[in-house]
């Protein structure tokens, strides 16, 4: 299982579309989590050519105004999407493995900039992990730092 994590500042910068369909088809990727996409909606046609004529899946949360946004792609050839649920903060994807059989839950998180919304950031995680029963990837930017 490949799977590709970037916060990419921007689906529009110069050149990121390129990149995208090169490590897609360089290291034959199996699924993408992006965050901080800065767009408010794809169409299929922008997001079929991003895979290099592979079948797959796409959904993404928008950004709000000039910050935010995820995008997740999975290739259909190696899981089947069972289901998805769209949080405040992150993007869960019920995901079943074709070769092992294994259930897996991929979560794609953006976590606020903002100070005072870290603790509603940290308890949506908090449920989504305690709703969960299969296993879990959780990845993104956290937005958290830790201070000295």
């Amino acid at each position: 299982m490949k799977l590709f994590f970037w916060n990419i500042r921007g689906y529009g910068a110069k050149g990121r579309r390129s990149q995208i369909i090169e490590l897609i088809k360089k290291h034959h990727i199996d699924g993408v989590c992006f965050q901080e996409t800065i767009k408010n909606k794809f169409t299929d046609r922008e997001l079929h050519s991003l895979c290099g004529g592979l079948q797959f899946w796409w959904s993404w949360i928008p950004a709000t105004g000039h910050s935010g946004g995820t995008l997740i792609g999975i290739n259909e050839d190696r899981f089947d999407v069972r289901g998805e649920k769209k949080w405040t903060f992150s993007h869960n994807v019920q995901l079943l493995d074709k070769i092992s059989g294994a259930s897996v839950n991929l979560v794609n998180v953006y976590g606020p900039v903002q100070d005072c919304r870290k603790g509603d950031f940290l308890h949506e995680l908090r449920t989504l992990v305690e709703e969960c029963q299969n296993a879990i990837i959780i990845e993104g930017d956290f937005n958290l730092v830790r201070s000295r």
